[in-house]
């Protein structure tokens, strides 16, 4: 039997009141082994148990730790009550290290809440803990039901409400490590533990009672109804900690706080065969970002810090080593591969095990969070209970956890601390890596700055987006003076989106109308490193000309021939509108809509806009235009492969569902392309085709023409003034000063490439160059002028730098003796007599044979 020294007990109890419990021994051995001299060890043995539905929670074998009903207890805290509003207190004086305070309101609900404070000095690790937690009553008894004493549990808790770790010199302050399932998930209290440990976190919390001892008891059990289980239940001593410690870390940014939840899973229980490690940033996190996956080509990431064979050949028995696409499983959006020493290998993605929707601490930590940052706040862990190298070379539980090894410890899962060494190693080495190793490269300079889209009260820019593994945002700055002298920030504060390094645009609202202002953007990371400024840009704030804004509702549409087979499956739309608009066109069914327009004569460089919320489902969502003769259609997403010569797809697939995305539509070039002349529009048509059961949806809106709004290429001509003939080194030469006249109203700086006729090349504004003057004959200067939106405008000029005698060779177009030719198809002709060379005879001996 597990003895417990209950004098020891009764002797330190009674000397707390007003102080501070202090222990010495091994952190280690008190939360999973033995350790005299303390109050009480192997904390997890202690954990309240409870079985509600057997077979319902796969808690391991039953000679190992089996569930007792009725060994321990769980306290209920009802919502809004004064115990919460007292733990709250204990854990903002706890992360305060107010200890006097905690120990005087314990003190004070001792008999209630039957909680600690523990100083704990770890004699092996030298470090200092200090730690919440509940006292045991004797009174709970385990024997497990297997007969021998040795695996015989005394004491338990009352309350149930867990443990509670702080570690106020960690090297990691920003990492906590959370067990809620200590009872079912059995292998997470003691992989968490070496997390806590090895990495030398900030805090670590576990779990009082199993999930099972206490629920609604309405109905079937399942875990959705379990009030034991504190990742469901905010009324939890688990969740005020998690809310206290994360809550303080969120004033220590970057990359803080980091919360590693720890859960293991039985394999067999799952529909698909799952890898060892299944990392995922919650059931809502599709980016997965650091420190599970570095986007960028950095490859800082859990994944990247492990070994490509994190389990060497032979370990435990005849099995070949384990390669990381077998190791680690992950929920991500896009692609993720592993850059290893013998190639690059896709980590495989996973739908399952990505926590409950429910999960409060996960619920916690992504509220008011964007997860187009590069940092993840909450990492979800399962492990596998059994992975599948075990199962494949015939290991089976008892050998693996060494049965009959009682009491049971750390000790009886060393198989599987050595299995998941290579993972707590990644997690050491990845929190050494951002600790140790600073930052100091800034972001590039974000290049493109473009005018997308302009109105009289805002300006739509995008960008190039740039990759920074500590990505913080952009930021732009906006005047109206080129100096820029006193600008205002568009950030994060404006536009959240600016967190996310792959997005690349945005809106500058609250603009005063028929204004110029001028633009730059500039990237930033966590590590306060600052790109160099861009390129500025300049645009004005006007409005395009409205074809049709969809604001006045119309009772019927038109039908596109027989192809409307849906024809009443359409509305005029308030939820999902662009902008601020009050109504969009939406099309749900297999529909084709028409709508007549005033005509709109189409002039050369005409371009139209239209925007468009797709959710790419259908086998065609597209528009089109017509005249009086013929119509042009273009598509902007769906399943069907289009014949080109019908349909203009060149936006098929380009853009994210889901979400509006802008189409300019070059309408007088496409138009004149297919027919030869320009139109004069009267009907639109609206498409939303589907043959199928269940076609997709689309919206259109804002359908204007943007032809005068747009960025339009510079106006460019050359100027010169030549300077005098003279010889230097015996050579005639002449300088000649050119220079650049540019207009462009939508753009301040531009890029410039001359070129001067005589393999010569200049990049300057106004360059000086200097000529040879060696014949008669002119130079052609070509200058190509290129903005920032990549628009080119180009001029030519002729320079003549001598009037004198030409040196060049002599240019003949000579066809023979015209004379001798003559009449040459009659008979008695020269050519059929003497033969075509005796045409040319009398030139051979001046222009030679060829």
């Amino acid at each position: 039997m597990k003895i417990l020294n209950i004098l020891y007990v009764i002797l330190s109890l009674s000397v707390v009141y007003g102080e501070i419990i202090e222990e010495t021994g091994s952190l280690k051995e008190f939360l999973a082994g033995t350790q005299e001299g303390i109050a009480y060890d192997n904390f997890i043995s202690h954990i309240s148990e409870g079985i509600a539905d057997p077979g319902y929670n796969d808690y391991g074998p039953a000679w190992h730790d089996n569930q007792t009903n009725g060994f321990g207890a769980y306290t209920v805290i009802p919502q809004a009550s004064s115990t919460l509003n007292v733990w709250s207190e204990v854990m903002g004086h706890f992360i305060k290290e107010e200890y006097s305070e905690i120990d005087a309101i314990l003190t004070d609900s001792l008999d209630t809440f039957r909680y600690d404070l523990v100083m704990f000095q770890d004699s092996v690790l030298t470090r200092t803990y200090y730690m919440l937690r509940e006292r045991l009553d004797t009174s709970f008894v385990d024997n497990n039901e297997t007969g021998p004493p040795d695996d015989d549990v005394v004491g338990s808790f009352q309350n149930g409400w867990g443990l509670y770790i702080l570690n106020p010199s960690a090297q990691n302050m920003n990492m906590v490590v959370q067990v809620p399932h200590p009872c079912d998930d059995f292998l997470s209290s003691y992989i968490g533990m070496e997390i806590f440990l090895q990495c030398d976190a900030f805090a670590y919390q576990i779990a009082g009672a199993g999930r099972e001892v206490r629920w609604t008891e309405e109905g079937d059990y399942s875990n959705d109804r379990s009030l034991s289980d504190p990742s469901r239940n905010e009324n939890s001593l688990f969740h005020l900690f998690h809310k206290a410690v994360t809550d303080s870390l969120e004033n220590n940014p970057p990359h803080s706080p980091v919360v590693l939840q720890v859960h293991s899973f039985d394999n067999e229980s799952h529909d698909n065969i799952l890898r060892s490690i299944v990392l995922s940033g919650g059931y809502d996190a599709g980016n997965a970002n650091k420190p599970i996956r570095d986007v960028t080509d950095s490859h800082l990431d859990l994944i990247h810090f492990t070994d490509e064979y994190p389990i060497q050949a032979g370990m435990y028995g005849d099995h070949p080593e384990v390669h990381i696409t077998y190791y680690y499983q992950v929920h991500y959006n896009g692609s993720f591969h592993f850059e290893g020493d013998s190639g690059s290998y896709s980590i495989p993605h996973t739908y399952e095990l990505l926590g409950t929707n429910t999960n409060r601490q996960l619920l916690d930590l992504h509220s008011g969070y964007n997860h187009g940052g590069v940092y993840e706040p909450f990492v979800h862990i399962e492990l596998d209970e059994k992975p599948l190298i075990f199962d494949a070379i015939d290991l089976s539980m008892e050998e693996l956890l060494f049965q009959g090894m009682l009491p049971v410890t750390w000790r009886n899962y060393e198989n599987f601390l050595a299995y998941y060494q290579p993972f707590v190693d990644a997690v050491h080495g990845y929190f050494d890596s951002w600790t140790e190793i600073p930052d100091t490269t800034a972001p590039l300079e974000v290049e493109s700055l473009n005018l997308s889209n302009t109105s009289s009260y805002y300006i739509d820019l995008s960008w190039q987006y740039v990759e920074d593994t500590n990505f913080k945002s952009y930021q732009i700055y906006y005047d109206t003076t080129s100096q820029m002298s006193d600008p205002l920030v568009w950030s994060l504060d404006q536009d959240w989106n600016l967190v996310n390094m792959f997005h690349s645009d945005t809106r500058i609202t609250d603009l005063v109308p028929e204004t110029n202002y001028y633009f730059q953007i500039e990237s930033e990371d966590h590590f306060f490193n600052v790109s160099e400024i861009s390129e500025t840009i300049m645009a004005m704030t006007i409005d395009p000309f409205v074809i049709n804004d969809f604001d006045t509702v119309q009772d019927s549409l038109g039908s596109w021939y027989d192809q409307d087979e849906d024809s009443l499956s359409w509305e005029y739309s308030d939820s999902i509108t662009y902008g601020q608009s009050p109504y969009s066109l939406h099309l749900y069914g297999n529909t084709w809509k028409t709508m007549e327009i005033s005509p709109f004569q189409v002039l050369d460089g005409h371009v139209w806009q239209v925007a468009v919320f797709s959710d790419g489902d259908s086998e065609i969502q597209a528009f089109g235009v017509g005249d009086s003769m013929h119509t042009l259609f273009y598509s902007f997403a769906g399943s069907q492969e289009l014949d080109i010569e019908e349909w203009v797809t060149v936006y098929q697939g380009n853009f994210p569902d889901h979400q509006w995305n802008l189409y300019q539509l070059p309408i007088a070039d496409d138009w004149f392309a297919w027919y030869d002349y320009y139109p004069v529009i009267d009907r639109l048509i609206f498409i939303n085709d589907d043959d199928g059961e269940d076609p997709g949806e689309v919206f259109f809106d804002y359908l204007v023409d943007m032809t005068d709004v747009l960025p339009v290429p510079p106006a460019v001509a050359i100027e010169f003034d030549i300077g005098s003939i003279y010889r230097s080194n015996g050579v005639r030469q002449v300088d000649i000063q050119f220079y650049s006249d540019v207009v462009d109203p939508d753009t301040y700086s531009h890029d410039y490439l001359w070129s001067f006729g005589d393999d010569s090349t200049s990049e300057e504004i106004d360059p000086l160059h200097t000529f040879l003057v060696v014949d008669d004959h002119p130079y052609t200067v070509y200058l190509e002028v290129t903005d920032q939106t990549e628009r080119i405008g180009r001029a030519t000029v002729q320079i003549d730098v001598d009037e004198g005698n030409t040196s060049f060779p002599l240019t003949m177009n000579f066809v023979g003796d015209i004379i001798l030719a003559r009449n040459y198809e009659n008979d008695g002709g020269i050519i059929p007599t003497l033969g075509v060379e005796a045409i040319f005879e009398p030139t051979l001996s001046i222009l030679g044979e060829n």
